[in-house]
């Protein structure tokens, strides 16, 4: 990927307007970030998928109409959440989560004729929602109070997950 990477950001560079070369380039950015973080090197991820974001969201400011573009903004977000966590940058995280999470609700929603990656997003996003409310919850510089709350909120996002993630059981 890394190759392919070194490849495609000049030609992105030099195509701007190229929405499929902009999509190859950011899914290899983010394909990069996602094996960093499973290699455990958190801290060199973010640049990956920032540059993806900032790609992606090019496009989507291009065509609002494109519905397929907020998918790939959110799960991106969702993928610079899991460096945040792994950083322990559990507001940044939550900040991720919670745009992708607004984005994700003002699209039609899935149908079972969609891919299951698309139907599982919102899923996997309310189940990293639900992770980083308990790591807050577990935080003792924060209140009983606020440690509550989260523990609250990591209970309904879980919630919220398993109703995506049953239906799809069965299919």
């Amino acid at each position: 990927y890394e190759r392919t990477s070194r490849i495609l950001e000049p030609l992105a560079a030099a195509n701007p307007l190229d929405a499929e070369l902009q999509r190859a380039s950011a899914f290899t950015l983010t394909t990069i970030g996602e094996i960093q973080n499973k290699l455990e090197r958190p801290s060199e991820a973010p640049v990956n998928h920032q540059t993806a974001l900032a790609r992606i969201e090019k496009l989507r400011e291009a065509d609002p109409a494109d519905n397929f573009t907020p998918l790939a903004v959110a799960y991106v977000l969702n993928q610079l959440s899991d460096s945040q966590l792994q950083l322990g940058e559990y507001d940044a995280a939550l900040r991720s989560l919670s745009e992708g999470n607004k984005i994700l609700s003002g699209l039609p929603p899935a149908t079972p004729e969609d891919l299951t990656e698309v139907r599982m997003l919102p899923g996997l996003t309310y189940h990293r929602l639900a992770h980083v409310h308990a790591q807050l919850a577990k935080a003792q510089s924060a209140s009983a109070r606020a440690r509550e709350g989260h523990l609250r909120e990591s209970r309904e996002w879980a919630r919220r997950a398993r109703d995506v993630f049953t239906p799809l059981t069965s299919d």
